[in-house]
């Protein structure tokens, strides 16, 4: 697992992850050596306490997937890991 800033191909793939009640998931397109522009951001989801944020190509098919764990702070031992599986459009 590599953590963000990640060099996939001719991609750098960049997280947004904070940690605070119904915070989006995102990952920001690095506009290259071109300081003039913003980073766009591209949302994956909203999640209400989103943390340990990962990527990886788990089912080794080339295309890596992003793991994110959730817990819910006012609910004692509710844990939840979920995975996002890039579209490819």
């Amino acid at each position: 697992m590599v953590g963000p800033d990640v060099i996939i191909g001719e991609e750098i793939i960049d997280f947004d992850n904070k940690i605070t009640p119904y915070s989006r998931i995102a990952w920001f397109e690095n506009p290259g050596n071109n300081f003039d522009y913003n980073w766009k951001m591209h949302t994956i989801d909203t999640l209400r306490c989103p943390h340990s944020l990962g990527i990886a190509d788990l089912d080794q098919d080339g295309e890596m997937e992003i793991i994110c764990g959730e817990h819910d702070p006012w609910i004692f031992l509710n844990f939840t890991c979920i995975i996002f599986k890039p579209i490819l459009s």
